[in-house]
């Protein structure tokens, strides 16, 4: 992957750009270590809260479309986990 800095109105952001090619088609794939790093965030929030309602109880869990994502139905004990 090839470092790329692009300045923005915030600062500077740090991207990492390659090029694929699969077949006869040609991609360019983009990584943002910042947007990563966000995103591992809000991800580990939703979890970390899932849990402490898991313990509550899993009812109120389906309806939530950004905890149904994390949840995997069961057949011991537990009806739902992580």
């Amino acid at each position: 992957m090839v470092p790329l800095v692009v300045e923005r109105q915030k600062g500077e952001t740090q991207l990492w750009v390659k090029e694929v090619k699969v077949d006869k088609q040609r991609y360019i794939v983009g990584r943002n270590d910042a947007e990563a790093e966000k995103d591992r965030a809000e991800r580990q929030a939703v979890v970390t809260g899932l849990e402490a309602q898991l313990k509550k109880g899993d009812k109120a869990l389906v309806g939530n479309s950004a905890y149904r994502r994390y949840l995997r139905r069961t057949d011991a004990g537990k009806a739902f986990e992580i």
